[in-house]
C-alpha cells in the first residue's frame, strides 16, 4: 500500500513538473514570437525612414506654428 502511494506521488509530481515546463516553454515561444514580430516591424519601420513619425513631427510642427500664431492674434487684440 505505501508503496503504491510513493509511486503515485512520484508520478503526480513528475506530471506536474512537465505541466509547467510545458505551459512555461509555450508561454515563452508566444512571447518570444511577439517579441520578434514587434522587432520586424520596427525594423521595416527603420528601414523605410520611420515616415509614420516623420508625419507626425511634420503635422504636429504645423499645429503648434497655428496655435502661435492664434495666441500671438489674441495677445493683440488684448492689447488693443
Amino acid at each position: 500500500m505505501f508503496d503504491r502511494f510513493i509511486t503515485m506521488l512520484v508520478i503526480s509530481t513528475a506530471l506536474s513538473i512537465i505541466g509547467l515546463y510545458g505551459a512555461y516553454s509555450v508561454g515563452y515561444d508566444k512571447g518570444y514570437d511577439i517579441k520578434e514580430s514587434e522587432l520586424k516591424e520596427c525594423a521595416e519601420e527603420v528601414s523605410l525612414g520611420c515616415p509614420n513619425v516623420t508625419t507626425y513631427a511634420v503635422m504636429l510642427e504645423k499645429e503648434n506654428s497655428r496655435l502661435n500664431k492664434l495666441c500671438k492674434i489674441k495677445a493683440q487684440k488684448a492689447a488693443d
